[in-house]
């Protein structure tokens, strides 16, 4: 293997590398987020047992630690500009959590209400993370 090709290869891997580091993170965030959606509706329902919504709330401490872990390694690995857009993101979800956790204590319209609209804006900055990340990707390939 010549030297050109040697690191076209290591550029190849480290690229598959920072992808699944950006899509280990979204994933994380919207797994988090239908975490909390799958117990607020238990809730709402009033159908599952106490130890269903033990569970469920399991579930979104457990995909939480796994939101912080992810936007942990992607600071390790990713430029300025796409650490920039993490952060935003990851205020949005803990933005998110605080809505919930009200949320859970006491159920309410406007409690529903503020719950969507933080998830659509963690949508539409998961959108704005994924093409900032695409655009400093490309910048810095050329792919």
């Amino acid at each position: 293997m010549s030297q050109t090709q040697l690191q076209a290869a290591i550029a190849a891997e480290q690229a598959r590398v920072t992808r699944a580091i950006y899509a280990d993170f979204l994933r994380a965030g919207v797994e988090y987020e239908l975490a909390w959606r799958r117990l607020l509706i238990s809730l709402r329902e009033g159908v599952s047992t106490a130890e269903e919504r033990d569970r469920l709330y399991a579930q979104v401490i457990e995909h939480e630690h796994d939101r912080w872990t992810s936007y942990s390694i992607l600071l390790l690995e990713a430029p300025d500009p796409v650490t920039s857009l993490a952060r935003e993101l990851t205020n949005a979800y803990v933005e998110l959590d605080t809505i919930a956790e009200k949320l859970r204590r006491r159920l309410s319209a406007q409690g529903w209400q503020d719950f969507n609209q933080a998830a659509e804006r963690c949508g539409a900055l998961t959108a704005t993370f994924t093409e900032g990340a695409k655009a400093v990707r490309t910048a810095a390939t050329g792919l």
